[in-house]
């Protein structure tokens, strides 16, 4: 695991928090490398709610791996 990809998971939290869909998007694909079951987790806090109705997530869950 790169450091990159382990510092995505805070800054997605971090972007979210700020109410940023564009970066918080760009960090969970850092993350993706991180495999489905801890991208999983990351998706369900209620900090990254915004992008529930975004098209760009169902494409990336498709992309580590996890159902739609």
């Amino acid at each position: 695991m790169g450091a990159t990809s382990h510092f995505a998971n805070e800054q997605a939290l971090i972007f979210a928090g700020l109410g940023d869909k564009e970066r918080t998007l760009e960090a969970l694909d850092r993350m993706a490398d991180l495999g489905a079951q801890r991208v999983g987790v990351y998706l369900n806090y209620p900090e990254l709610g915004l992008l529930q109705d975004d098209p760009r997530i169902k494409a990336f869950r498709r992309k580590v791996g996890l159902p739609d």
